[in-house]
């Protein structure tokens, strides 16, 4: 099934949700359209999306409701797993941290050669690792995950592309496994655990 990007911003607000009552909403909710599995989620105070996979973009307008956000955007997106991501690998290492790269291209890259130019790798980087990238069908979006010890090295390996970098930002991450209990707890089935593409 295809994945999507649903990315959001929003102001800070000083009411603060306890977690789990928030997860355990949402998942509650998520019986509404079980075809729809939440893959993770990037993002820090201001913005941020998630990585959802479904059938069809727009029945994803029920998550709107569900998660009370408002969303900018849902696209549908192709990942493409960076050399050091792994299966299941969806956080830095201790001591590290992550960071999203965003890339815009008016004309879009539908080159072979544009998009291997831009492919974003850490080789030769020192303490970075890349994870992961999302790029719209048009090409004319990518959204690549770093972990990285520091800014510095996460730059570093973010420079081997030769392509400007419109935000570069530290994110924070949120994957279902993290709520793998309240998954148990509500009898929904732990989908990331399922073979197949992530």
């Amino acid at each position: 099934m295809p994945l999507f990007v649903v990315s959001r911003t929003y102001q800070e607000t000083s009411e603060v949700e306890d977690p789990e009552f928030g997860m355990v909403h949402f998942l509650a909710m998520a019986w509404n359209e079980p075809r729809y599995d939440w893959v993770r989620s990037f993002g820090r105070s201001s913005f941020g999306f998630c990585v959802y996979r479904g059938p069809d973009a727009l029945e994803l307008g029920i998550q709107q409701r569900l998660c009370r956000l408002d969303y900018d955007e849902v696209r549908e997106v192709e990942e493409v797993p960076g050399a050091s991501s792994g299966p299941g690998i969806d956080r830095a290492p201790d001591g590290w941290s992550l960071f999203l790269a965003e890339r815009t291209f008016p004309q879009g890259s539908s080159s072979a050669d544009v998009l291997h130019a831009n492919a974003p790798h850490a080789e030769g980087v020192a303490c970075a690792l890349w994870l992961r990238s999302y790029w719209d069908p048009e090409r004319a979006t990518s959204r690549c995950i770093f972990a990285a010890e520091t800014s510095e090295a996460a730059r570093g390996a973010v420079s081997l592309s030769p392509h400007r970098v419109d935000r570069f930002v530290k994110v924070g991450t949120n994957h279902p496994s993290t709520w793998g209990y309240l998954y148990d707890r509500m009898g929904l089935p732990r989908h990331w655990e399922t073979p197949g593409p992530a």
